[in-house]
């Protein structure tokens, strides 16, 4: 019997059932938690692509997507929606699923959804995600159609590094560490590197990406290296006598800070003549604008300075 062939229906058993449902939309915000930003230093959410892999801390990250669809924009017939993340071990080869529901009982559209599995140190991954309507039975027990949407794309890519770098040498155009030989005021140069030979275990290749250093202080200001695996040199002037303290860290490209912290002393010769240091003001204490603070005497602005 084709379907163009004449056709008798009885009416008191027939059942006409109609399922009006679309599957959700391409995810969107979808972005791999906690990956470095080696310029600034900083632990962004970001989706790395397979030429430039995002750089994660830990074996386990998060994994983000927001998930819509059509039939539920009121969000009056709520926990309709899930996602699926689809990640790859490019390394091994290993491939596998990942649902979101384990972490929720469904959510209405517009809702994010996070998954992470733990995988291996020095392994690059890939994932994509999609999502789903979940399963739902009508008032009569029938099964209605489980409908995926389109994966996001391209897939985010990331790195998975939890080994510390070593600690960085100092090295000075003009000074040496413990040693005077510049007045007090010649400006210098700094440079920060780690040994030329140095691969990360996890990776197997050079990953720092910056350094992090204080002046008299632990190591908080974040510099970039020139390149993956590079140098960096910062510009400082000694105004004192006395020893200034210079601690210096590695950071590579996951965000990890090296365990050990090299300290390089600035030790300046006096002045010649009548010419003798007076007071200092970093300008920088950014608690109160009008007051800066010294390491003897405070300064006290006046006549609208600012």
């Amino acid at each position: 019997m084709s379907q163009w062939s004449w056709k008798r229906f009885d009416a008191s058993s027939m059942v006409l059932r109609l399922y009006w449902r679309n599957a959700p939309d391409t995810p969107t915000n979808y972005d791999t938690q906690e990956t470095f930003d080696r310029q600034t230093g900083q632990t962004v959410t970001h989706c790395g692509t397979s030429g430039t892999p995002d750089y994660v801390h830990t074996n386990a990250p998060q994994w983000q997507a927001t998930i819509s669809d059509r039939d539920d924009q009121g969000g009056n017939t709520g926990g309709n929606l899930n996602t699926e993340f689809e990640w790859t071990n490019t390394t091994t080869g290993t491939t596998g699923t990942l649902d979101a529901d384990q972490n929720s009982q469904g959510q209405r559209s517009g809702a994010q959804f996070t998954a992470s599995r733990p995988g291996s140190a020095g392994d690059l991954y890939k994932w994509q995600a999609y999502g789903t309507t979940r399963p739902h039975t009508d008032p009569e027990g029938n099964a209605v159609p489980v409908l995926n949407g389109p994966k996001t794309f391209p897939a985010c890519f990331f790195w998975a590094d939890t080994a510390a770098p070593p600690a960085p040498a100092v090295t000075s155009d003009k000074y040496t560490s413990d040693q005077r030989t510049q007045p007090v005021g010649t400006p210098g140069q700094f440079t920060f590197a780690v040994s030329s030979g140095y691969t990360d275990p996890d990776l197997g290749f050079n990953d720092v990406a910056g350094f992090k250093y204080g002046i008299d202080t632990a190591p908080s200001v974040y510099v970039p290296a020139s390149g993956l695996g590079g140098t960096a040199t910062i510009p400082f002037v000694p105004f004192t006598t006395s020893e200034t303290d210079l601690f210096v860290q590695t950071v590579d490209a996951a965000g990890n800070p090296s365990t050990g912290v090299t300290e390089f002393r600035i030790d300046t010769l006096a002045p010649t003549g009548n010419i003798a240091p007076l007071g200092r003001w970093k300008l920088n204490n950014h608690g109160d604008d009008s007051v800066a603070g010294d390491l003897a005497a405070g300064l006290t602005t006046l006549g609208g300075a600012s």
